[in-house]
Formats: structure tokens, C-alpha cells, sequence
């Protein structure tokens, strides 16, 4: 299958390209460490789900491996970011019947992440779609519209509900609840992304005899939790320090999956 790859910031992208015109496409954002991508084989496995949903054609993936990895060689700690869109099309939203997909490849470095955050609840709401929930689409309007909020207020990330009031997560994070023995994580059939540290933590909870689940979260149950973290793949696991106007003192089972995961030894 042709594949039109454009790499770093000396590359250009078709006018016509339907990930620029119609958000017809899907990203991965991987962390990097010593010049080796993290959880690679996670990412790629959200991707073919991505292109699955979308009906997107997926370029032979052990090619993407091999371009990821050559650009993050050079980067001690920071991310490269992959962009596959459907390709340049004609006008209007029916995509070309022989798409040649784009793939755009971008990296840097990355500053050192605090490991604690102040989290406000946004008033935004995000829309309800089984069909683009948990993957990595394009399309995050919403999620710059939460950024453009986040900056009136005293907080480091907002936390965002569905329009039917379930807690589904940060602009760029997911969140994990611990109630008492369980930790908990909102459940995401509706909207949200299934994050590649979301699912390193749901295994590493199983496998240290944690229970864990994804369920259906309220604001007040994360009042009434014991400890709140999130994650993300750039920043690893951050401990909530403060919602709105609630302060959480626990951090240990935050601690616990960063050394579990050894997330520390990757900074």
C-alpha cells in the first residue's frame, strides 16, 4: 500500500489532506526515554483499533516501528508524535475510494512533569459518541476549548464530564479514584480516550492484587474518594492534590504503580 511520509518540521502536507480539512485521522503521542520509545507495542495496538473504527487503511506497521524509532534515537527525554491521516481528497466529506494515507512524524524533548496537580472541574461538557470513543481521533476541539477555560482558573488541568454528567477525565489525562481497597477509573464506551498509561496501570493493578475497574464515576464520588491520580504516557502518573476545593493527603497507591511500573526510572 503507498504511504506518503512527511518527517519533521522540514516536511509539508497536502492543502487537500483530509486530516487538515476534516480531522479524518488519527494521533499517537509517545514518550521517550534514552532514545527508546515507551510502550511502543500500546500504541500501536490503539492505532490498528483506530483505523479499525474509522475505516482508516493502516500503513504495515513494522515500517511505522522503524520510523518512530530512527527519529527518537537523537532524544534523551521528550516524545515523538505520529499523525496518520486518510489522505489528500477531494472536496466534500465522501473520502476518495483509493485513499494514500499520510503519515506525519514529529518529535522533541520534554520538560521534567510536576508530580502532583491542582484539578478544577470545567464547565465544558463533552459530547457522547460510542463510535469515536477511546481511540485517538483528530478531532479535539473540545479539548482545546477546555484548554482555553483551564487558563481562568488556579489549576494545572481540568476535569471534564460527559453532557450526561459522568466524570470521564482530564483535557490530556485519564483519572484513577482509589476508594478505600478499589481503585477505580471512569468508564469510557461514550467518550474519552482509553490511554496507553491507563491500561499499564489496570494491568500493573492486577497483577500486584489490586482490585481495579472502569465504571461509571459522579463528581461526588471523587469528592468522597480517598486519593486521586492521573496519567498520561508523556507524564507517566500524577497525584491530584487538590479538586476544586477538596484536598487529597494520600499519595501511596499513586507511588506504589510508579515504582511498580518504574515509571521514576524513566525520567
Amino acid at each position: 500500500m503507498p504511504v506518503r511520509y512527511v518527517i519533521g518540521p522540514e516536511g509539508s502536507v497536502d492543502a487537500s489532506d483530509r486530516g487538515l480539512a476534516y480531522g479524518d485521522g488519527l494521533f499517537e503521542t509517545m514518550a521517550v526515554s534514552k532514545g527508546a520509545i515507551r510502550r511502543l507495542d500500546y500504541h500501536l495496538d490503539r492505532l490498528r483499533a483506530g483505523c479499525a473504527r474509522l475505516a482508516l487503511p493502516l500503513p504495515d506497521t513494522a515500517e511505522l516501528a522503524s520510523r518512530v524509532a530512527t527519529v527518537a534515537a537523537g532524544i534523551g527525554h521528550g516524545y515523538v508524535k505520529l499523525i496518520l491521516t486518510r489522505g489528500a481528497g477531494a472536496r466534500g466529506y465522501t473520502p476518495p475510494p483509493d485513499p494514500v494515507p499520510t503519515v506525519i512524524i514529529s518529535a522533541g524533548e520534554s520538560p521534567a512533569a510536576p508530580s502532583e496537580l491542582r484539578l478544577a472541574t470545567l464547565r465544558l461538557r463533552l459530547g457522547e459518541n460510542a463510535k469515536l470513543a477511546g481511540i485517538k481521533h483528530l478531532c479535539r476541539l473540545e479539548q482545546v476549548l477546555g484548554r482555553v477555560e483551564l487558563e481562568s482558573l488556579d489549576a494545572d488541568e481540568g476535569l471534564m464530564l460527559s453532557t450526561s454528567g459522568a466524570v470521564i477525565g482530564g483535557t490530556s489525562r485519564n483519572l484513577f479514584a482509589v476508594c478505600g481497597r478499589r481503585l477505580v477509573t471512569p468508564e469510557l464506551s461514550r467518550a474519552g480516550i482509553e490511554g496507553v498509561m491507563r491500561r499499564s496501570v489496570l494491568e500493573a493493578s492486577a497483577r500486584l492484587g489490586i482490585e481495579a475497574e472502569a465504571a461509571r464515576l459522579a463528581p461526588t464520588d471523587l469528592v468522597a474518594a480517598d486519593e486521586l491520580f492521573m496519567t498520561n504516557a508523556l507524564v507517566g502518573i500524577q497525584s491530584v492534590r487538590r479538586l476544586d476545593q477538596t484536598a487529597f493527603a494520600s499519595r501511596a497507591m499513586a507511588a506504589r504503580l510508579r515504582a511498580a511500573l518504574g515509571l521514576d526510572d524513566d525520567a
